[in-house]
């Protein structure tokens, strides 16, 4: 408890910019023969390191595993147990290196470590300039279970689909210095 109280201390005080959790949401969707399922986490953390000017950023998005949710207990707790989640506690995204401004949908290098295993990927990314200090941020992309070592959890022994959709849907305010 106490490192989640400096990690939100630290966030606070050295991060330029910040996530309006009540208006940003990561969801996740997959398939399995028998039904299709979705679900979400609004307990997204970002973490910057920018230049004097603010213009160019290293930008850290932490998810915890435990806060997704699919509205399914018993599928939440299977999915906790696949991914490990008391070793493997966050979902991590990493891009370096980002210069702030208005995207649209171009293809930005970053790194995203799932269940311990970290894997270079391209991802479309929109921004657009909300306000003065408001960013809207978005992107969809997929991932494939096995490039993470999870295991394929199974529905009367038939497993679900490798590939999981993930949508970003982020509003990122800029801190006043």
């Amino acid at each position: 408890m106490k490192i989640l109280f400096y990690l939100i201390l630290f966030n606070l005080t050295y991060s330029y910019y910040s996530i309006i959790q009540s208006d940003s949401k990561v969801e996740y969707s997959g398939r399995h023969p028998m039904h299709a399922f979705t679900g979400k986490s609004s307990s997204i953390m970002l973490l910057s390191d920018c230049d004097s000017n603010r213009d160019k950023c290293d930008l850290k998005f932490t998810v915890p595993v435990i806060s997704l949710n699919s509205g399914n207990d018993n599928r939440d707790s299977n999915m906790l147990n696949y991914l490990e989640a008391f070793s493997y506690s966050e979902i991590i995204l990493n891009i370096e290196d980002f210069i702030i401004m208005e995207y649209n949908a171009e293809s930005i290098p970053c790194t995203i470590t799932i269940h311990g295993v970290t894997q270079t990927i391209n991802i479309p990314l929109t921004v657009k300039e909300k306000s003065s200090n408001q960013y809207t941020v978005s992107s969809t992309f997929s991932i494939l279970l096995e490039e993470f070592d999870i295991p394929r959890p199974k529905l009367l022994f038939v497993p679900i689909d490798n590939e999981i959709r993930i949508k970003v849907d982020l509003l990122i305010k800029r801190e006043e210095p």
